[in-house]
């Protein structure tokens, strides 16, 4: 009978089977659902409840045959403007909607019933099913229940503070009915024969009644969780209603129970995501309670939370805060008051300093959003805040000391990146948002320079570098006056903030570790990020001209005022201005001390791999910044080998790899052979893309010996990660390295694995572009990941034909068709393989630079 009705159409039997079903389903529902005392005896007794059976069937008739319930759509009244719709004349519509004003009806008296407990998750999840029915059937059936529903909420969060006194009291004198979800016998008798077929649902029915003070409680939870998992739908289908949920939700957020507050919160997360701030009424409210929260779970008066609830309390607040301070392309999301920012401004202080927030054991997103709060608040000043520059700034000061202290406490400490970063450029007088920087390679050595910033890198190699100076005619002197001018413009003595990181960094690197060396360690990864993000950062738009205090700007600089400036502004964004070769070769010296002891001493393996990890990402942002470098060639091969370690016990000749450093080369066998077979998939893959990215005249032929090394491993990520990065490696290499195409990456098109043919697809873009020497290898200047994971390559000439530009400028190399067409052959590989093929444009526009 009910798969009759699948295929129900208007003919008078179809309706006639339809009668049938929904008759017996009112009747079951009546039999087993409506005494709630026997459905709460028979929940007490061992073995399945026919309360419990019937529910399952309810959900399958629902889920599989939603026209029981559901009749032809009929459009919401928010969109006929109050005008009567001809559809809602239909019997039908009236016959659906007392049928589901009926069965809601017994699913709330159930939710209701504290003997029930057991089931009310089962009859939440039958109430959201029901009510998604109605999204695109019925749009105006939703919105008259979901309007029914936010009002009863609202009723019951005024309850719970008027008459149960915030809980309080336990029972009242007298029970309060509600009249919601009744069945309006007018509207019902308009369907033919409703009064003999449909003789329950006319029967007088119980109502809503709440005497004690768990109803009000568990009904306030479950409904606030029926309308979070519809609050998508809500919003664009009940506009009208937003307000009221707005305002219920910061009352509930402000005066209901904890796991009431939990679920609040989560919906004003969702509710701003998705329509965003409601007004400045309540979104003064909002912060008052967020600010009263983040006091609350900063403080010792927790006691009366569960810590698995304080938790959560911290998650969703945490959330919560940074769904308000959004930042979408570079801009806020929402106009915030000053009022609200200094409100959160002052609270942050009290957390941070006071409270020492960031010591305690607190969820990783609150300390996450309130770092967030001090990034936005740094990169936007808003509208009339202006004038309180003097108290920001003196209360900057003290929050970046509290954010600088906690470095080296934490096994996680990347969102304290984005607030430091934000803060040393605004002491050097940087524009106040990080722009966008790139890296290209040059092609005349090899060496790497910033396209919107007139830097070239050094390639490492001191010997060439000074040969190069003697066929330029230059002279040793320059090369002093240079390393002068570097030190006259160092941010150490620019910036109070970078101040404080240095001597931090020298802390750590000095610091007898212990227990704590994966905090440690940690900590200098973060310094690293935050002094690499700061070198790539553009240069000062203005700069002082002579012993004169005016400010000019490049465009008004003579031509022999702009070399000047130019020179000035190159040199104070390498790297040795921010970390020079001293500190980096300490840190170098930490890092190869710490490896030696853990594989000596430590026998928690897990440990010693997070350990490596984060040491290869350290030296894999400053890699990033290649663009940046003035780098001694020793350092540059010290990080080389570090990073070869996975691989240098297994190998008899290190080629070109030169052994820098006190460390002897036993020492470094006895190292890697510790690691070889115990190193991680992940930090495998993070050295292969670490080692592509070193100037070519490091150690090239070792880098490409690892990278055949790799492609051929029996292990499919590793092969992958070499597949991924080796348009990275010929980038690095140079022009003259383009054999390694014919050599090294043919024969993995005969790889069986799915995942490194999907990988080749999606690189194939990449090294046609190499191979044309088009590519540049760029990095993001988001805060979104960390920086080793900002980095990519991309053409040029794909870029503009993308943006439907001409450049005349740009003109490819020709690539020998033999070192692509054998790739084509992917496209008969799987769906993956194939999708990899076309979601990379590049690889589509290519046939102009292949002959």
């Amino acid at each position: 009978m009910l798969q009759e009705t699948d295929t129900m159409c208007t003919q008078p039997r179809e309706r006639a089977t339809l009668q049938t079903v929904r008759r017996i389903f009112c009747q079951l529902v009546q039999d087993h659902l409506t005494n709630i005392t026997k459905v709460s005896r028979e929940l007490s007794k061992k073995g399945t409840p026919e309360s419990v059976v019937i529910l399952n069937f309810m959900k399958f008739c629902i889920q599989q045959f939603p026209q029981i319930f559901c009749c032809s759509a009929v459009h919401s009244s928010d969109d006929s403007n109050g005008a009567t719709n001809q559809s809602t004349i239909d019997p039908e519509y009236y016959l659906c909607k007392n049928l589901s004003c009926w069965i809601l009806l017994k699913l709330i008296r159930i939710l209701n019933e504290y003997d029930c407990e057991p089931i009310h998750s089962q009859v939440q999840d039958i109430v959201c099913i029901l009510l998604k029915n109605f999204r695109f059937k019925c749009p105006r059936m939703f919105h008259e229940l979901i309007s029914d529903f936010i009002d009863l909420l609202t009723e019951l969060s005024e309850i719970h503070d008027r008459d149960f006194n915030g809980g309080e009291i336990q029972l009242l004198e007298e029970g309060i009915i509600f009249q919601y979800f009744q069945v309006n016998s007018k509207d019902l008798l308009k369907y033919k024969d409703a009064e003999e077929e449909f003789s329950v649902l006319l029967s007088e029915a119980l109502p809503l009644t709440i005497e004690y003070y768990y109803s009000c409680y568990y009904l306030q939870l479950y409904f606030s969780n029926i309308l979070k998992d519809l609050i998508s739908d809500i919003c664009h289908l009940c506009v009208r209603n937003v307000p009221l949920l707005w305002m219920t939700f910061a009352h509930q957020l402000d005066q209901g129970q904890i796991q009431v507050k939990l679920v609040s919160l989560d919906l004003i997360s969702q509710l701003i995501e998705t329509s965003g701030l409601y007004s400045q009424e309540i979104t003064d409210y909002l912060f008052e309670m967020m600010a009263g929260l983040l006091q609350r779970v900063s403080s010792n008066h927790c006691d009366v939370m569960t810590a698995i609830d304080k938790e959560k309390l911290e998650a969703m607040l945490g959330k919560c805060l940074l769904q308000v301070f959004a930042v979408s392309q570079d801009k806020p999301r929402y106009c915030l008051s000053p009022y609200n920012i200094d409100l959160m401004m002052v609270t942050v202080i009290k957390c941070l300093v006071e409270g020492k927030i960031l010591q305690r054991e607190t969820a990783d997103i609150l300390k996450h959003s309130m770092c967030h709060i001090l990034h936005y608040v740094y990169s936007f000043i808003p509208s009339g805040y202006e004038s309180t520059n003097d108290i920001r700034m003196k209360r900057s000061k003290i929050l970046n000391t509290a954010l600088i202290q906690y470095i080296g406490c934490s096994k996680s400490t990347q969102f304290l990146v984005p607030p430091l970063v934000c803060a040393i450029q605004r002491d050097l007088g940087n524009t106040i948002l990080p722009h966008k920087s790139s890296i290209s390679a040059s092609e005349s050595d090899g060496g790497i320079t910033t396209t919107t910033t007139d830097v070239s890198s050094s390639s490492g190699d001191e010997r060439y570098e000074k040969g190069k100076a003697r066929y330029l005619g230059r002279t040793p002197l320059k090369q002093t006056k240079k390393r002068h001018l570097e030190e006259t413009v160092s941010p150490k003595y620019s910036s109070q903030v970078f101040q404080e990181i240095t001597s931090q960094l020298t802390t750590l690197v000095e610091k007898n570790d212990g227990d704590m060396i994966e905090e440690v360690l940690e900590g200098i990864r973060s310094i690293i990020e935050i002094t690499c993000r700061c070198c790539a950062s553009s240069v000062t738009k203005e700069t002082s001209i002579g012993s004169s205090n005016v400010k000019v700007t490049p465009s008004k600089l003579t031509p022999s005022k702009m070399k000047t400036y130019s020179h000035k502004n190159q040199q104070k964004n390498f790297l040795n201005s921010w970390l020079n070769d001293e500190d980096q070769g300490c840190v170098f010296q930490k890092w190869c001390s710490t490896m030696q002891s853990m594989i000596l001493y430590d026998k928690n393996q897990d440990r010693v791999q997070r350990c490596f990890r984060v040491i290869v990402q350290s030296i894999t942002s400053l890699l990033s910044i290649i663009d940046c470098w003035s780098v001694s060639a020793s350092i540059q091969h010290k990080f080389a080998w570090l990073l070869s370690l996975p691989w240098l016990a297994m190998e008899s000749s290190w080629l070109d790899l030169k052994i820098q450093g006190a460390i002897s080369t036993k020492e470094i066998g006895e190292m890697s052979s510790s690691l070889v077979e115990k190193t991680t998939l992940q930090n495998r893959s993070l050295c292969i893309q670490g080692l592509s990215l070193f100037p070519r005249e490091i150690a090239s032929k070792w880098r490409t010996h690892i990278f055949r090394n790799s492609l051929a491993n029996e292990n499919e990520d590793v092969r992958q990660a070499a597949v991924k990065y080796f348009p990275w490696l010929l980038y690095s290499l140079g022009p003259n390295s383009s054999h390694l195409v014919f050599d090294l990456l043919h024969v993995m098109v005969k790889d069986k694995s799915i995942k490194v043919q999907e990988e080749m697809s999606k690189s194939i873009g990449n090294l046609v572009c190499t191979l044309a020497r088009q590519t540049k290898l760029k990095r993001k200047s988001s805060f979104d990941n960390k920086l080793y994971m900002q980095i990519y390559l991309q053409c040029d000439v794909c870029s503009k034909c993308a943006a439907k530009q001409t450049d005349s400028t740009l003109k490819a190399t020709t690539v020998e068709p033999d070192a692509i067409f054998p790739f084509v052959q992917l496209i008969e590989g799987s769906t993956d393989v194939q999708l990899g093929f076309s979601v990379r444009s590049c690889f589509r526009s290519k046939n102009r630079i292949i002959s």
